[in-house]
């Protein structure tokens, strides 16, 4: 999802032009939100896309009520996500930092990028996405081909980050699970979990 601000032509030359009005950039931001919208699986509605430019100009999908978000180039993550230049730095299970958001019980998955220049590789800005961790389990369950299915997501590290679980199989018995896959290279595999030999697939 990040990759299609962080490739978009449009998008780079207008970050890197600084005599283009903010207007002129917004409305490209607006067009990127839309294609961005169109080709992923969650609702739009309650997912934050902000983009902090260089100059510090925030472009957002979501109203900001002339509250100044740059500080969120202060939080660690996203810190880390400007060190590691261009690499997605997540950030899991946090409150909103949207200041208006009245409901401090819901939590949210992100994820910081820098966005790069193709040419020289300068620092344009940061991309930060987040989605709602309820939207992430309606996707999981779209797995689930049948009611004893569960479905699990793992860091590439193997760090457990959220399930759908529709049986007796333990977030362990999915990480042993994952790891095994990973050794040999496959997309499924047959594994012993919650004291069954269980069909494991992996993506």
């Amino acid at each position: 999802m990040s990759s299609i601000f962080c490739t978009n032509t449009s998008v780079l030359e207008a970050l890197q032009n600084s005599e283009l009005s903010f207007f002129k950039k917004d409305k490209l931001f607006d067009k990127c939100v839309q294609h961005t919208i169109i080709n992923n699986m969650f609702n739009s509605g309650e997912m934050y896309i902000t983009l902090i430019d260089q100059y510090k100009h925030i472009y957002t999908n979501w109203p900001v009520n002339y509250h100044d978000y740059t500080f969120l180039l202060q939080e660690d993550w996203v810190k880390q996500s400007i060190e590691k230049k261009g690499h997605v730095v997540w950030n899991l299970f946090d409150p909103s930092y949207v200041l208006e958001d009245s409901d401090s019980n819901i939590k949210y998955i992100s994820l910081a990028r820098s966005v790069l220049s193709q040419n020289n590789g300068e620092y344009l800005g940061t991309l930060i996405i987040s989605i709602r961790q309820n939207q992430l389990s309606d996707v999981l369950r779209q797995y689930n081909y049948s009611v004893d299915d569960s479905a699990f997501v793992f860091t590439d590290k193997g760090d457990f980050v959220l399930s759908y679980i529709a049986d007796d199989i333990t977030p362990k018995d999915a990480q042993d699970s994952f790891w095994q896959i990973k050794k040999y290279n496959k997309d499924n595999m047959i594994q012993p979990a919650g004291g069954k030999l269980r069909l494991v697939s992996y993506y």
